[in-house]
């Protein structure tokens, strides 16, 4: 299988410095990896008027998560070739737990005050 071509991880979630937190950044080895923009972002919000949508900070933890997810998944796939998939299925366990919390994220929290309810 060849390595792959992506930001090495770890990915973590925080406020998005240049617009005074409104964004969402995914953040890999000091580098934006993916930014989540607000709702109102012609308004030009800072960290606590911004408008998130409902699945805004889950979608942020996902998207950190993947480096996670695809190493997890190459281990299933090389597991399950040799008939071994202890290890993999405990390595998929913690990749999907950090995708739900946010492992990465330095336990930076996006203001939650301005979340829209799902419709």
């Amino acid at each position: 299988m060849t390595k792959a071509a992506h930001t090495p991880g770890p990915w973590r979630v925080e406020p998005l410095q240049w617009d005074h937190g409104a964004s969402i950044a995914i953040v890999a080895q000091g580098q934006i990896v993916a930014t989540i923009s607000p709702e109102n972002e012609d308004e030009e919000p800072n960290i606590h008027t911004a408008k998130r949508g409902p699945h805004d900070e889950a979608n942020a933890r996902l998207i950190a998560a993947a480096p996670a997810l695809f190493d997890a998944a190459t281990l299933v796939i090389d597991r399950w070739t040799r008939g071994d998939l202890a290890e993999a299925v405990r390595a998929l366990d913690a990749a999907v737990t950090e995708a739900k919390r946010g492992a990465h994220d330095d336990n930076t929290e996006i203001p939650r005050s301005q979340t829209r309810a799902p419709a």
